[in-house]
């Protein structure tokens, strides 16, 4: 079994909550994360995960990140496999 890098985009519904939010994404352990500008005061937070390669994981996160209150939506940036 390998690992698979899945790098997500998370946008907030508010930025007044930001920084609550990024706390609650920083609890689910990524690899990386970083604040990108998108632009007129508005951040997305950048994380990347390293989970294993077993069917459903994804799933398991993608539902995780989409849970957390102030979360509006989530975007699949790029998954792939690590060597």
């Amino acid at each position: 079994m390998g690992e698979v890098a899945a790098t997500y985009k998370i946008f907030v519904e508010e930025m007044e909550k930001f920084n609550e939010v990024k706390v609650e994404v920083q609890k689910l352990n990524p690899k990386a994360m970083v604040e990108e500008e998108v632009g007129f005061g508005i951040k997305v937070i950048k994380a990347v995960f390293i989970i294993g390669d077993v069917g459903g994981e994804i799933d398991k996160l993608e539902a995780s990140l989409s849970a957390i209150k102030g979360v509006s939506e989530i975007r699949s940036e790029e998954v792939g496999r690590m060597l």
